[in-house]
């Protein structure tokens, strides 16, 4: 009687004991009944002749306890593996979220270089053809340095008419004196058609001063574009960076499926991703520099042709107030023709008109 009652308490303990430890499972073998078994049921035990409480009770049999252990060796390498291979695609999936995100934010910067790209190219053109009209400028102002000694030229024909024309008074009381002045008149018609040709060529000058001025307001234009450029690389330089120091893990173990346009640079045209975030960083500092550098040098020839061009406007200031001196010299010239030519004898009117001659001469030189 004693024998069996320790046999039943054995028995009892040794069944606790196997559902306890299929229990501990947590249905490691997926059919869903929580018991770490693959037999459909959830009483703990598995349906072959070795897993069951009298064989196992007998502690001898030690080839039905290497079955058990193996088994159990077996079920715990499956759930390992089912973990392990759980854990991978919560990585691949983690992976290619991550990927995808950094694609998203390649394909904005790469939007946001072309972008740049392209207003640097505007800006080019504009530049070029900025350049070429100062270039046409400066060949008109030399045509006005060409007039302007032709003027000189003009006052000098004009003094010499004048001298002709004291020598036509004097010799008016003589019997070819009409002769004479009919002479003075056609040269002083001639000097007129010349003053209203320099007329012209005034208006056509101060056109051309209006036309400086108008470039030189498309100078400041393009300089408040230069600075909108540079704030706009800047701002796009440090996404670069942030970008570079977000990816930098996940880019060592994987490429990105989208590449960078222009690396940020406005000079390349290749679509190859830098290998590491350093050459990435310093291609766009050199791209930066160079941009830097080639503002500062577009700025001063701007500033040179700015001061040639206001050279060449107080030139013409002062050509247009010689024309001016010309021409109130040439209606006093005009005004003493028609005096000599009414008057037979002009003594003290010729010494009048000298005088007052000689007096504008001196106000105009001082």
């Amino acid at each position: 009687g004693g024998s069996e009652n320790s046999s039943s308490m054995t028995n009892d303990r040794n069944k606790s004991r196997n559902r306890k430890s299929n229990n501990d499972d947590a249905d490691a073998d997926g059919d869903g009944n929580g018991d770490g078994n693959n037999d459909g049921n959830n009483d703990g035990y598995n349906n072959d002749p070795y897993d069951n409480t009298a064989a196992f009770n007998d502690k001898n049999d030690s080839a039905v306890l290497s079955r058990w252990i193996v088994r159990r060796f077996e079920r715990l390498v499956t759930t390992a593996a089912a973990h392990e291979r759980r854990a991978l695609e919560d990585l691949k999936v983690r992976h290619r979220k991550e990927d995808s995100l950094i694609s998203a934010k390649l394909e904005e910067v790469s939007g946001a270089v072309a972008q740049t790209s392209g207003a640097l190219r505007l800006r080019r053109e504009q530049i070029s053809d900025l350049k070429r009209r100062k270039i046409e400028a400066f060949k008109q102002l030399a045509a006005l340095e060409t007039e302007q000694s032709q003027l000189v030229k003009l006052e000098q024909e004009a003094a010499a008419a004048k001298r002709e024309l004291a020598k036509a008074e004097q010799a008016a009381a003589t019997a070819g004196a009409d002769k004479e002045l009919a002479a003075t008149a056609a040269a002083l018609d001639r000097i007129q058609r010349r003053v209203s040709l320099l007329r012209k060529e005034r208006e056509q000058a101060a056109a051309r001063a209006e036309e400086l001025s108008a470039l030189r307001m498309k100078q400041s234009d393009l300089e408040s574009k230069e600075a909108q450029i540079q704030q706009v690389l800047s701002v796009h330089g440090s996404t670069i960076l942030s970008l570079l120091k977000h990816a930098d893990p996940v880019m060592a173990k994987s490429s990105p499926t989208q590449t960078l346009a222009t690396a940020a640079t406005a000079t390349t045209t290749t679509n190859r991703i830098p290998a590491t975030s350093e050459e990435l960083k310093g291609a766009v500092n050199r791209a930066l520099a160079a941009l830097k550098d080639m503002v500062q040098r577009r700025a001063k020839s701007l500033r040179n042709a700015q001061a040639k061009a206001e050279v060449a406007k107080s030139r013409l200031e002062g050509a247009q107030s010689d024309l001016e001196s010309t021409k109130r010299e040439m209606t006093a010239l005009a005004a003493a023709i028609a005096t000599g030519m009414h008057a037979a004898g002009v003594g003290g009117a010729d010494l009048a008109l000298d005088s007052d001659v000689k007096r504008r001469r001196g106000e105009r030189r001082g």
